[in-house]
């Protein structure tokens, strides 16, 4: 995973940071370079849970958790995720369209 090299204040308050990343994690962003959102891994602190169903529990879901689900199905629209590895971790990044509606 990448890291904060440096970082800056710039004169109309926004932040300059300088990254790093390995040479797989450039390729990954296949020259999306606006955009871009951080995380850190040490945010990641609601607990979650993994549902098995099926025969021998082949078919695994990803449980939300209460505080995070959607009271009505119509607040959201297209879900996609991308799935990050480190050498440690595995991430996976739900990105969920709201409805304008």
């Amino acid at each position: 995973m990448g890291e904060i090299i440096s970082s800056r204040i710039l004169l109309n308050n926004n932040i300059l940071y300088k990254i790093k990343l390995e040479e797989k994690e450039v390729l990954e962003l296949k020259n999306a370079i606006k955009n871009i959102n951080l995380f850190s891994a040490k945010l990641c602190n609601i607990p979650a849970t993994i549902i098995q169903r099926g025969s021998n529990g082949v078919t695994k879901y990803f449980s939300v958790p209460f505080s995070l689900r959607f009271r009505k199905t119509k607040e959201y629209g297209k879900i996609f995720y991308q799935k990050l590895e480190s050498a440690f971790e595995i991430f996976y990044v739900y990105t969920i369209i709201k409805n304008p509606f």
